[in-house]
């Protein structure tokens, strides 16, 4: 519990700096965005408690984002839906069902020529429910939120724009339960979230994810396409070990306002 105190008063005083930094000055107007996106992903998850199996698969991920961005700060808000299915080499397919819901918030730290630097915090609440069909007592849902440190780079190319980002979990509160099977529960939720939610820091827990975007160039005023890939990884050892990796390319039409 140290440990995530320790984070957590960094993080503030991380904010403290980037405040005292930035002088505040009259900046442009900000700019309001709305995504509607929509890709192809590839997840390789491997879960030990269950099987010494990687399961692969891919799925099409779905995702609304919200962005306000001025001169000196960024806000990013999105809400991300997959049902990938993942298959192992004995055909022992696991059916997911999943999303994510992210708020950032970013504070311009460097300008240089074309590039600016942005430092920032994210809140990231993720969740997933996996099901094996063929093994009907293997079922198994996670729930992970995490507090994250991000920095992101951004470049300007005449009409078009690129960008690259780096997240990485500091704290996380999750919840999974001790033996990922499925069964009844004779205990009430609160109980059960006791036993099972914990707090949890680097290095056991390890949450990171790269972001990055093209704007493809456009002379529509308030209509642009952006390409993104998205790579994230997780992992963390529960008596056994967990991991999920995954890639995801998704373009999606942008309305700027």
């Amino acid at each position: 519990m140290k440990k995530s105190l320790y984070f957590l008063i960094f993080l503030l005083f991380s904010f403290k700096i980037m405040g005292q930094t930035l002088p505040v000055l009259a900046s442009p107007k900000a700019v309001h965005s709305v995504s509607l996106g929509i890709g192809l992903g590839f997840t390789e998850l491997k879960n030990e408690t269950i099987s010494p199996l990687i399961f692969t698969g891919f799925g099409a991920p779905m995702s609304l984002t919200y962005r306000r961005e001025s001169a000196i700060s960024r806000q990013f808000l999105q809400l991300q839906y997959q049902a990938p299915t993942l298959q192992s080499p004995f055909d022992l397919p696991i059916e997911e069902v999943g999303g994510h819901l992210i708020f950032s918030y970013l504070r311009r730290i460097k300008s240089y020529n074309k590039s600016r630097f942005f430092w920032g915090a994210e809140l990231r609440l993720e969740g997933a429910d996996r099901q094996m069909p063929k093994s009907l007592n293997s079922a198994f849902t996670i729930s992970l939120n995490s507090l994250n440190m991000n920095g992101l780079w951004d470049f300007s190319m005449g009409k078009s724009r690129f960008e690259s980002e780096i997240s990485v979990a500091v704290l996380g509160y999750n919840l999974r339960s001790g033996s990922n099977l499925s069964g009844g529960f004779d205990v009430s939720f609160f109980d059960y979230l006791k036993s099972n939610a914990r707090f949890e820091t680097l290095p056991k827990y390890f949450n990171a994810t790269l972001r990055i975007a093209y704007f493809v160039p456009t002379n529509a005023k308030h209509f642009l396409w952006r390409v993104d890939y998205s790579g994230n990884y997780l992992g963390f050892k529960q008596r056994q070990y967990f991991g999920v990796l995954r890639n995801q390319i998704s373009t999606s039409l942008t309305y700027q306002f």
